[in-house]
């Protein structure tokens, strides 16, 4: 396997809209004399990065002809530790999606075309040595979760019939399995892309294909229990005709974030879509819709897709995903949100526009790294390789944040001393760059400590406050108490209230 690291020189940036985006750190693309795809990546737990993929044998018989699931480990820096494919010989062996097991391996799922379209799932090892690789129904797999409890729950559909959900366990034995009609009386082509386990069950959102009013694909969330039985379904069809969610994560309060895409026919016949990002309670209400659209001028971009949402460890989300110019050429992009998916910074990357790259470009996964970080796979159209279609990934620098203060004491932030109180203070704090953290601890203009702890002693009456500033050198965060000091105050009274009868 050759892995090419080339500086891309030229990017379309589009505007900052409030946040400074960071800068790409590094880029890979890797090609093993095939037509290669990446289309989902993972953070592994004791480092690097996993991705799955397609590799097709033949580039004359693309996109049919003999396919095999593609699986590559790398490190940190996008440097390959291991690569292999799996599958049916002389089949089409398509992946999806990937996870890392609790136990270290990989399970990558999918569909293969094994006597009509099936579901398939390939478990290896750490060093992606398979262990077992399963055909299963008909149908396509789509995303897959490891519970809990330790099974596994695999989402898809059975094409052009229902919605699939899929329970196995690591020798891949199905435990039990759910079809999942739609609310409408005649569907086609309805899946769930995504899925997450909650309390009391498993959530799966996706679209629906209705074709009672026309051609038309809406929205589709829905619960099932640890059992399989489903709990309730919600469908949303009332913002354009092109609905779908690809993508779903946990809120950064509650509920769920979604991303995916939205649109229709415009009145100059043109059919446009844009970034969609929605936010659902518990329950699958949606709480709020959000759309997002680039400009790229006189290459008008009709068809906008997030096909992949990550989640930051503390602040906002990131929606990775391609444009599709007027003409032919696609465009991977990012945008980053905050919490209420308002939008901070966007990005997009024309390779096209370097040297020896061509159109057909894509992010389809994207994940969260080690660093809070975002990294990001797909597919390039690099024309020196022979076939010129690649899998590569991308990371971009962490989003620089202000130190987080995980701890505190005292606890309470306003309270009353004694006069002559001796207090002492604690704060803790995380820095997401891994920088070194200095501490300023101040009374007023006096400074008494510069530690991670504080001792003051409250000599004389009055009000206080007291201050810790946390700087890893660019960023302060603090946090202050409001002390008062008092020559004495009530403890504890009885009764206990101040308004009775008696008689």
């Amino acid at each position: 396997m050759r892995l090419v690291n080339i500086l891309l020189s030229i990017m379309l940036i589009l505007p900052i809209v409030s946040t400074a985006q960071p800068n790409m750190d590094w880029f890979r693309m890797y090609d093993i004399n095939q037509v290669e795809e990446f289309v989902d990546i993972y953070t592994v737990a004791d480092g690097g990065y996993a991705i799955c993929g397609t590799v097709s044998i033949d580039e004359r018989q693309y996109p049919d002809g003999e396919q095999y699931f593609w699986l590559s480990r790398v490190d940190d820096h996008g440097n390959q530790v291991w690569q292999g494919s799996y599958g049916i010989d002389n089949a089409i062996n398509r992946a999806s999606s990937l996870i890392e097991t609790e136990d270290g391996g990989f399970l990558v799922v999918g569909r293969n075309n094994v006597e009509g379209h099936h579901v398939a799932a390939l478990l290896t090892d750490a060093d992606g040595e398979q262990i077992w690789y399963r055909t299963f129904r008909p149908g396509c797999c789509r995303a897959v979760i490891e519970l809990k409890s330790g099974e596994f729950v695999l989402a898809g559909g059975e094409y052009g019939v229902a919605g699939l959900v899929m329970c196995i366990n690591s020798e891949g034995r199905v435990l039990w399995e759910t079809e999942i009609n739609p609310r409408v009386e005649r569907s086609a082509h309805s899946y769930f892309y995504a899925l997450r386990e909650t309390q009391g069950g498993i959530v799966l959102a996706g679209t629906i294909n209705n074709l009672v009013i026309g051609v038309q694909h809406i929205l589709w969330i829905a619960k099932v229990n640890f059992e399989g039985d489903l709990l309730w379904q919600r469908q949303y069809g009332n913002i354009e005709n092109h609905q779908y969610w690809y993508s779903m994560v946990s809120a950064q309060d509650e509920g769920f974030v979604l991303g995916g895409t939205v649109g229709g026919t415009r009145e100059n016949n043109r059919f446009v879509t844009d970034f969609l990002l929605s936010k659902v309670d518990d329950d699958g209400e949606i709480q709020w819709n959000r759309r997002f659209h680039f400009d790229l001028g006189n290459r008008n971009s009709d068809f906008q897709v997030c096909y992949n949402l990550v989640k930051y460890d503390d602040e906002g989300y990131a929606l990775v995903g391609t444009l599709q110019s007027s003409g032919g050429d696609e465009i991977p992009a990012f945008i980053q949100v905050n919490n209420n998916g308002e939008e901070l910074w966007r990005q997009m990357y024309d390779f096209s526009a370097e040297v020896d790259f061509g159109g057909s470009n894509y992010f389809y996964g994207g994940v969260k790294g080690h660093d809070n970080s975002i990294i990001a796979c797909g597919i390039v159209n690099y024309i020196p390789a022979i076939p010129p279609r690649n899998g590569f990934i991308m990371k971009l620098e962490p989003y620089l944040r202000a130190p987080l203060i995980m701890f505190y004491e005292p606890e309470d932030t306003v309270f009353t001393v004694l006069q002559g109180d001796t207090v002492d203070f604690l704060v803790r704090a995380y820095d997401a760059q891994g920088d070194e953290l200095s501490y300023l601890w101040t009374v007023g203009d006096d400074t008494i400590s510069r530690d991670t702890t504080a001792t003051y002693c409250f000599e004389e009456l009055g009000e206080y406050i007291v201050t810790c500033r946390v700087s890893d050198g660019e960023f302060t965060a603090s946090i202050n108490w409001r002390v008062t000091a008092v020559e004495f105050y009530i403890v504890d009274f009885r009764p206990d209230s101040t308004e009775m009868t008696i008689r």
